[in-house]
């Protein structure tokens, strides 16, 4: 069994924002990215498109902002 939580969804965030949760957050968090971002993952920089998801693992490093739009 498992339990969703609730996360806010289509919210705009400041340009500037960066999510960085070096250790995870402890949950698997499933995101769609509606406007392109700027996204880390295995050490490696670049930019998602439009509508583009991604499967963090509980503990793995969160790092993403805004290309330059941050839509949540």
């Amino acid at each position: 069994m498992f339990q969703v939580k609730f996360c806010d969804y289509l919210r705009y965030e400041n340009e500037k924002s960066v999510i960085n949760r070096p250790h995870g957050s402890g949950d698997w968090l499933f995101l769609i990215f509606h406007k392109p971002m700027h996204l880390e993952t295995a050490g490696k920089k670049g930019v998602t498109g439009e509508n583009a998801c991604i499967l963090f693992s509980p503990s793995g490093r969160h790092i993403f902002s805004g290309a330059p739009e941050f839509l949540n």
